[in-house]
């Protein structure tokens, strides 16, 4: 006969209450006199969630110049009451269009700093494969009494199957009590984790490289990039930014055919010295942060200057003339066409000279 509800832990004895009046009076029988009658010891529970950091659905693409293979599939809360737990395992249930044999490995993690992915120098305590369908992984870990931890559940991706889908059911997590030694099953599940679908595969690489024309300017001139370094990249769109491709700054674009782009751009109104970046998205995920998306040139911009104004610089077109002086007229004489003028002059002086012999010589004969 159940004589007690919502057991509590403790010491207790059985009092016969005789006259029913709900406290125990002196002369009722009970099971021990100056003993205890018997203890109720606490029993260990816990509960499993979904943690704040879990991913969402997501998709990955095979990259052959940065093989991504481990993903995040899971972040749970894994709670424990009454008395320390030693997690025992977990079984997964494999889920989605893609055979489970595509998946090498599932490992478990301790996620300390609690944002849903792998750190380094964080704590693995299990790992397993899926066989049948199903992945039973040992677990390696106590759960303090009352305490909560934070794990992550890790893909191994083997083969990457276009159009594939992968995903588990997390169904059962079993721990052992440490001093009551019953087997706990956690509550809560089970629990469906980010569904991870594989993308076309990623066939434009190389390292996208940015040139100037010219590199040394003037402000507010037409600076010519062009943008290369790529294969199989047709179609692709090159963003040129000032400062980095993180910039909102946008100075122009151009579509890539074959391995490259052009396109000109109006220098900043401010003289000095400015980074400009090259940014191809090869991978399609409207970021430029995957390996050889891009890339930095520097060019320089002077402000023209006045007349009578001597500049230093070596560059053509839009850039400064060594040794130039600009004339009150604006037009430009250099040192070295100086030169040229005077030595022609003296070589027309020489021949108005001997002209002048000739016909001296001439006049004397005829005297």
């Amino acid at each position: 006969t159940q004589i007690w509800n919502n057991l509590t832990a403790g010491d207790y004895n059985i009092v016969i209450d005789c006259n029913n009046n709900g406290v125990y009076d002196s002369g009722d029988p009970q099971d021990a006199v100056n003993a205890i009658g018997f203890s109720v010891q606490s029993v260990a529970s816990g509960k499993v969630e979904l943690g704040a950091s879990n991913p969402a659905d997501f998709s990955i693409s095979y990259n052959p110049e940065n093989i991504q293979k481990e993903v995040e599939m899971m972040q749970i809360l894994v709670s424990g009451q009454n008395e320390d737990i030693a997690l025992q395992n977990m079984k997964l249930i494999a889920k989605g269009t893609g055979d489970a044999g595509d998946i090498q490995g599932i490992a478990v993690y301790i996620d300390a700093n609690n944002n849903g992915q792998r750190d380094n120098e964080e704590q693995l305590i299990g790992q397993g494969v899926f066989s049948g369908g199903t992945a039973g992984i040992t677990l390696n870990y106590t759960l303090g009494k009352s305490e909560s931890k934070v794990l992550t559940i890790e893909y191994t991706i083997k083969n990457f199957v276009t159009g594939k889908t992968y995903s588990f059911a997390l169904d059962s997590l079993i721990g052992l009590g440490n001093s009551s030694k019953i087997v706990t099953n956690f509550s809560g599940l089970p629990l469906q984790s980010a569904v991870l679908t594989i993308g076309q595969p990623l066939t434009c690489v190389g390292a996208t490289t940015i040139s100037l024309s010219p590199t040394i300017g003037f402000i507010n001139a037409l600076i010519n990039t062009k943008i290369s370094g790529l294969t199989n990249c047709t179609g692709r769109v090159a963003v040129i930014k000032l400062n980095s491709c993180d910039d909102i700054n946008e100075m122009c674009r151009c579509e890539i055919n074959n391995s490259e782009c052009s396109c000109t751009f109006t220098a900043p109104g401010t003289a000095g010295s400015y980074a400009v970046a090259g940014c191809v998205d090869k991978s399609r995920n409207t970021k430029y942060t995957e390996a050889g998306e891009s890339a930095e040139a520097v060019v320089v911009l002077q402000k023209k200057e006045i007349a009578n104004k001597t500049i230093v610089s070596n560059v053509t077109n839009n850039n400064p003339v060594t040794n130039t002086t600009l004339t009150p007229t604006g037009f430009a004489i250099s040192s070295n066409n100086i030169i040229t003028i005077l030595s022609i002059g003296m070589v027309l002086i020489f021949i108005f000279l001997i002209i002048i012999l000739i016909m001296i010589i001439k006049m004397a004969k005829k005297k």
